[in-house]
């Protein structure tokens, strides 16, 4: 999902400011790709939202790494003891 609105969340371009009279998105990383196809600008609050959204992905995903990491030292333990 993040490489497909890539282009749409580096656009910057100011003529894009037309956005602020559009209704504000709600942004979801775990909508399928296809939906983010249209998309090719987006707001400061869209990419602020993208990025929270992708901070607590990654927040989740390295707290599970290290369950991961902790278990599979018990384990080692538990075998080699």
């Amino acid at each position: 999902m993040l490489g497909t609105i890539r282009i749409a969340y580096l656009n910057i371009d100011p003529r894009g400011s037309s956005l602020s009279r559009q209704p504000s998105r709600n942004i979801d990383l775990g909508e399928g790709s296809s939906s983010w196809a249209s998309i090719r600008h987006l707001s400061n609050e869209e990419r602020d939202q993208i990025d929270l959204q992708a901070r607590v992905i990654l927040t989740r995903c390295s707290d599970r790494i290290k369950d991961m990491e902790a278990l599979e030292k018990r384990t080692s333990f538990l075998i080699g003891a």
